[in-house]
């Protein structure tokens, strides 16, 4: 074997008795001193070239022609042997393509190292490396450099990460547009993040992409139908929803259908016989006249009557329907802690008419007499007690015949008990929302913050399971609260117009909260006769399913101030 070791002014004993070790093992030595002109004109690709690092070669392989040198000539076959005496900072660090460095020792020195041992390292070093990339090269006339392979596997790498990268760039920007429903960002998103993955994840990206694709189209659906809705287009509004619905068939598009078809339904009936307040006071007093008229013939030819003969009503001036303005404002509405309760969130509200007492059985009785229907077995009497045994749909036909009698429009379109349609436009009586309810139990702007409708003393406001004999009692015979309501803790359960749910309250919006879109079961508020005093505090909720009729369940109404 056949080497080249440079040779410089440091040149030393370290180094001669190094050379004298290598060629007792065959080795021949040709020394190049690198500190002449064209020195590197004795180089070859065939014989390896041993660097012997000190101070002075330092300088050399720091400076600009060393390294074009190596650029120049390409020589392959460069070793760094470090053999400094004194230790020195070595700020030169050459690349794999311009020299590989032998492995001599953690303190890159070879004084004071056994040299026979380090001899045998750098034969077993060059036999293990040169000589089996010379074999290679004879073989093939492209050989890799190792410069090469290191920059091609950065090259993969970088390109891997920077693929990987731009996948989870789009991805997010996919989450974040759909989470805001910016159809459009997402879609492009998309359609960008298919060129660039493999087959399977690009079947995967195309079928997220055509669920996007139809929610926009669903959801610009909806948006167009509510505003045709909004407008009285009720067959435009239709006609959209049913092309929506063909796409995309769910049950909050079956509504809408369902509600527009009973407010066309409802439309009707509105064109047919209320045009106007005159004319529905007219049919009204036809109606009465008709009915009295009905109802003497019957009475007196002696056909059953429809009302339960077995009831006795008492027949006296029935007091018109109380109500208390409460006016508008915003209050703190729920209990941390409480699971039914949470989130504690600010509510605001419009002004509003409250009903001063419960229904009372009285009332209902009119309300049952003058629609010729029987009047409703109750099981504690009649008269000012309140009304129960009477379920959320008898209240809204309650509120309906009221509206009609005192003038106003009626609210509800009754299909089914999941079948409701609100008039907003309307002006009649309806039953309160949990959260009118709640303001007005608080005694609203005037509140004192108590912790039952308009005392922290129960026994002055209530009528609870410790006090009533297990009996409701007649309305306003307990004091009233701040704004002069009465019986809004205990006495009967209070019909609202809301879907109960333990997590109605995130539902809420910030003004005139409606409550959940739908649900099994509708909110009771208040307490009663039968419950303990923890029911009665303004802040609690129960429930009831809406076709209920319980002996402690009654009602009040509330009119909006349109």
């Amino acid at each position: 074997m056949k080497l080249c070791i440079t040779q410089t002014s440091s040149f030393n004993k370290v180094v001669s008795d190094f050379i004298e070790v290598l060629q007792s093992k065959d080795i021949n030595v040709e020394l190049i001193d690198i500190s002449i002109p064209n020195w590197y004109n004795k180089l070859t690709k065939e014989i390896p070239l041993i660097v012997l690092l000190d101070k002075a070669t330092e300088q050399l392989i720091s400076s600009k022609d060393w390294k074009t040198l190596l650029n120049k000539y390409k020589v392959e076959n460069l070793q760094l042997l470090p053999i400094e005496v004194e230790e020195t900072n070595w700020n030169y660090s050459p690349s794999a393509s311009e020299l590989v460095t032998f492995p001599l020792n953690n303190q890159g020195l070879l004084n004071g190292m056994n040299l026979e041992k380090v001899a045998n390292e750098l034969i077993d070093f060059l036999e293990g490396n040169f000589i089996e990339k010379t074999n290679q090269s004879s073989k093939s006339k492209t050989v890799e450099t190792t410069e090469s392979k290191l920059k091609n596997t950065q090259s993969v790498f970088y390109e891997k990460n920077r693929h990987k990268q731009r996948i989870n760039k789009l991805e997010n920007n996919i989450a974040i547009a759909k989470s805001e429903q910016k159809w459009l960002i997402a879609i492009e998103s998309y359609q960008d993040l298919i060129t660039i993955v493999d087959e399977v994840e690009k079947a995967t990206y195309e079928k997220e992409l055509e669920l996007v694709k139809l929610e926009m189209e669903t959801k610009i659906g909806i948006e167009k139908g509510r505003k045709l809705f909004s407008n009285g287009q009720f067959d435009a509004a239709l006609k959209t929803f049913e092309a929506v619905y063909a796409k995309n068939p769910n049950e909050k598009l079956r509504q809408s259908i369902l509600k527009i078809k009973s407010k066309k339904r409802h439309e009707l009936v509105r064109e047919k016989g209320q045009k106007d307040k005159r004319t529905k006071l007219y049919i009204l007093l036809i109606t009465v006249i008709v009915a009295a008229i009905i109802g003497g013939i019957i009475y007196y030819i002696n056909i059953p009557e429809p009302i339960n003969n077995d009831i006795e009503v008492i027949e006296e001036e029935v007091p018109d329907y109380e109500m208390v303005l409460v006016e508008g404002g915003t209050f703190s509405m729920g209990k941390k802690g409480e699971a039914d309760q949470e989130p504690v969130h600010k509510v605001t509200l419009t002004p509003f008419y409250m009903g001063k007492y419960e229904v009372t059985v009285e009332q209902f009785d009119l309300y049952c007499k003058e629609q010729n229907i029987a009047f409703y077995k109750v099981p504690f009497g009649r008269g000012k007690l309140p009304m129960t045994k009477v379920s959320w749909i008898n209240a809204l036909e309650y509120a309906n015949w009221l509206s009609i009698r005192d003038g106003y429009t009626a609210v509800y379109l009754i299909v089914d008990e999941f079948d409701i349609v609100i008039d907003e436009k309307a002006n009649g009586y309806r039953l309160p929302t949990e959260c009118q309810w709640e303001f007005a139990a608080r005694g609203g702007n005037k509140s004192q913050k108590s912790l039952y409708s308009g005392s922290n003393y129960i026994n002055h406001v209530s009528w609870y399971s410790e006090n009533t004999g297990n009996k409701s009692r007649e309305i306003g015979t307990k004091e009233p609260n701040e704004l002069g309501i009465y019986d809004m803790s205990g006495n009967v359960w209070e019909w609202c117009w809301d879907w109960y749910g333990e997590r109605a309250y995130g539902y809420h919006e910030r003004t005139n909260p409606q409550g959940m879109n739908t649900g099994e079961s509708r909110c009771v508020r208040g307490g009663s006769w039968y419950t303990p005093d923890y029911y009665l505090q303004v802040k609690n909720r129960s429930t009831a399913l809406p076709l209920s009729k319980d002996p402690d369940l009654g009602f009040r109404l509330v009119r909006l101030i349109k």
